[in-house]
């Protein structure tokens, strides 16, 4: 029951993250909440890919936590990430 109410909590921190990097990649002026604050304003092209690549991460964190947690069932196969 623990790891359920975990991985459900981690899952929606993981929903906060991905909005807040999608955001990022729209190009809201949060850059000094995200990679170092380097920039100033939104962040340039090459970052907000990178902010895209973290956004899919997360997505697939929570997945995988959620499926640990016996939350959802996914029918993954067998050689993705020793699920």
């Amino acid at each position: 029951m623990l790891a359920k109410v975990l991985a459900v909590l981690f899952s929606c921190i993981a929903v906060y993250l991905v909005f807040f990097h999608m955001a990022l990649v729209l190009g809201m002026p949060w850059d000094a909440l995200t990679m170092g604050g380097f920039v100033e304003g939104s962040l340039p092209l090459p970052m907000r890919a990178l902010s895209l690549l973290q956004a899919f991460i997360a997505v697939f964190m929570a997945c995988s936590v959620l499926k640990r947690g016996e939350v959802v069932a996914f029918r993954w196969p067998a050689w993705a990430i020793g699920l």
